[in-house]
């Protein structure tokens, strides 16, 4: 019956260990495991999870240019990838954010073209509004049978919101909102999206050059979309004499 439930599961755990054995001593040992965690190879069938998509595009002068047109790109090709199950919203930000398309089943593309098409840059990089205006529209459409994420794209650097950036990816965490960072070119703080992203155990890439932009985001949406489990917890039972003493997530 266990082998039964694990051919059934979305999911299959490799466990590779730092030594093949551990000889008998009275002294502590230290041994390394990896666990990979990936999709099962099960014919059963698996319920791909619905998202609930919030796109935060930064529109700063700095951004303007072949990054600004990749972006929309990438944009329309998102919502023309979209399922009639998934929920999407778009937002732009620069010193404001402005909501572009509220988070709905995204079902006229010609006016969600439309609207993108006429996103103009402008103003400075301030993400916190960009973030805020999105994690709202997330929180319209929140639901916990839906993959629920937040992906921004940005170009620079935020001045004074830091704080208030990682304390709203605090909040998003707590409501099973993962949100995932994109920065294009050199230009980025990298230390401060890295820790906006992982409060919520979402990861942040760089995106060396503008014509990456579209490539990274729409891999970054099929692996949402292909998703089969959301908000999953790993649990420890701890045996006898065996002490963690740290766990690190390495990619995910």
């Amino acid at each position: 019956p266990a082998e039964d439930a694990a051919s059934q599961s979305p999911v299959q755990v490799q466990v590779q260990y730092s030594r093949p054995s551990l000889v008998r001593m009275d002294e502590p040992q230290l041994l390394y495991a990896l666990l990979d965690i990936s999709p099962s190879d099960s014919k059963a069938p698996h319920s791909l999870t619905p998202l609930n998509l919030c796109l935060v595009l930064d529109r700063s002068t700095s951004i303007q240019g072949e990054k600004m047109d990749v972006a929309k790109s990438a944009a329309i090709r998102i919502i023309q990838m979209l399922r009639p199950v998934d929920i999407f919203g778009l937002v732009v930000f620069s010193d404001k954010a402005e909501v572009l398309l509220p988070s709905a089943y995204q079902n006229d593309l010609n006016r969600a073209r439309s609207r993108i098409q006429s996103i103009q840059t402008s103003g400075a990089t301030e993400i916190y509004q960009g973030l805020h205006a999105g994690f709202e529209e997330l929180r319209r459409g929140l639901d916990p049978s839906r993959g629920n994420h937040l992906v921004l794209l940005t170009d620079g650097h935020t001045y004074g919101d830091e704080q208030a950036c990682l304390t709203l990816a605090e909040q998003a965490a707590g409501l099973n909102i993962s949100i995932s960072g994109f920065g294009v070119g050199s230009d980025w703080n990298d230390i401060f999206l890295d820790s906006l992203v992982s409060r919520t155990g979402g990861n942040s890439t760089f995106v060396a050059e503008p014509q990456d932009i579209e490539r990274l985001l729409l891999a970054k949406f099929s692996a949402l979309a292909r998703s089969l489990v959301y908000d999953a917890v790993l649990e420890y039972q701890p045996q006898g004499g065996i002490q963690v003493r740290s766990c690190h997530r390495l990619h995910g």
